[in-house]
């Protein structure tokens, strides 16, 4: 759905030309020049509503929030960029505008004719996700609603995460926009609205939708046991696929790591949000080891094993590189990060290393996901509370380094000046 043209009937309205200027710079590429427009528009509409001497919603701030709503459904990144921010804005600041008036607004402008395009329809739900994130986002949801409003907070609690599953659900391409809409919804939450409305209102909708455990579920419910502990209904976490009280137990690990993995296969050019969460979580509690062996190695030996024992696929094995790095910043004893060295990662940091050190001069270090994992390894090491003795240091640090005639001299290397090829700074700070 393109950015409609302004027409004479929209400059009729008494909308002052000025405020109709504004949403074309929304739309340009200079981040400046977005954000400067996002500023103006919401002080023009901020000065008109203190004119309003009955609360009602002027002109201005009736045409600008449907546009920036509108706005949102635009093929251009750059427009659905500005028109996000300055709706975000909008709604946070413009307090006469509550959260049930802004979701009747958002289906009203996303309600398309039945010949509607399938380009249409893909930015209209597009546009819906990111109207409802930007709602959630500005704080306007959990934000006292005027007298004689058409839904109550749990009614709009409700129609949200009922939208936010739909689309998630059916429409891979919106799962990372949904299912942080969804973690957002979670954390925003104050905490009697999150146990008395979010929660129940969630646990309704999956068990409605029966979708399993994807990060789209996982995600919020891990978060709503984080904040609420023991707040999360058994029920609940059994329709997302978790077993027993507590959604944080050695006997989930694998239901979470086998999440985590799948990711890769919806998503495999970009690492999901939900990957760092999840690895945080467990790594806190003592958890990472199950999770890591349990769920994440195990779905891979699945993968394996269904492919009759082939490679390990590119955009899991770059999958499992960051879910390393991530990992081994968090880990504290010896035990734990033996286990994150398990085959396959050991081999692939191996690969990634040698192949680095025999790169003739000027080719490109390794990026992306080799490099995080190599220099996460580093920190790892250098940091005060390495949690492995200097003899498994060493040993590591060895398997790396060896070219491929099999001779290195590991001391003469850590008391020089040099710099391994594949890095750039952290080994120096070796003990």
């Amino acid at each position: 759905m393109e950015e409609e043209v302004v027409s004479e009937q929209e400059r009729v309205r008494n909308v002052e030309p000025r405020v109709l200027d504004l949403f074309w710079k929304l739309a340009e590429f200079p981040d400046s020049v977005r954000v400067s427009a996002a500023v103006s528009l919401v002080n023009i509409v901020i000065q008109k509503q203190r004119l309003s001497k009955d609360g009602s919603l002027s002109r201005e701030a009736d045409y600008c929030l449907k546009r920036l709503i509108r706005g949102l459904a635009s093929s251009r990144a750059s427009a659905r960029l500005g028109f996000f921010a300055c709706l975000e804005g909008f709604l946070s600041r413009v307090h006469d505008v509550d959260a049930p008036f802004t979701l009747d607004t958002i289906s009203e402008e996303f309600r398309l004719p039945k010949n509607a395009s399938k380009s249409e329809k893909t930015e209209a739900q597009i546009g819906k996700v990111l109207a409802i994130t930007a709602l959630i986002r500005s704080g306007s949801l959990f934000r006292e609603a005027r007298p004689g409003c058409s839904k109550t907070l749990k009614e709009c609690v409700e129609v949200i995460i009922s939208n936010l599953l739909m689309l998630g659900l059916k429409k891979h391409f919106l799962d990372i926009l949904t299912s942080s809409a969804m973690a957002q919804l979670v954390e925003k939450a104050p905490e009697e609205e999150l146990g008395q409305i979010v929660i129940p209102a969630l646990k309704a909708c999956v068990e409605a939708n029966k979708s399993g455990s994807s990060p789209l579920l996982l995600w919020p419910v891990l978060l709503a046991s984080e904040r609420l502990p023991g707040g999360v209904s058994v029920e609940l976490l059994s329709s997302c696929g978790l077993e027993g009280r507590s959604a944080f137990s050695e006997e989930n690990c694998g239901v979470v790591g086998q999440a985590i993995m799948a990711t890769s296969d919806s998503l495999p050019a970009a690492v999901h949000p939900f990957c760092s969460v999840a690895i945080r979580m467990f790594c806190e509690r003592g958890l990472i080891v199950p999770l890591w062996t349990s769920g994440i190695l195990s779905a891979i030996n699945e993968d394996s094993r269904a492919n009759k024992g082939s490679a390990l696929p590119r955009h899991k094995a770059q999958l499992l590189l960051h879910l390393f790095a991530m990992a081994v910043e968090h880990v504290k004893k010896a035990t734990e990060f033996t286990a994150l060295l398990l085959p396959p990662l050991l081999p692939l940091l191996l690969s990634t290393a040698h192949h680095a050190r025999s790169s003739s001069p000027g080719k490109p270090l390794p990026q992306g996901a080799e490099r995080a994992a190599l220099n996460a390894l580093c920190r790892r090491f250098s940091a005060p509370d390495n949690p492995t003795t200097e003899k498994a240091r060493r040993k590591v640090l060895k398997m790396l380094l060896t070219p491929p005639d099999g001779r290195v001299d590991l001391d003469a290397l850590l008391a020089s000046n040099m710099k391994p090829l594949f890095l750039e700074g952290d080994w120096e700070h070796i003990p």
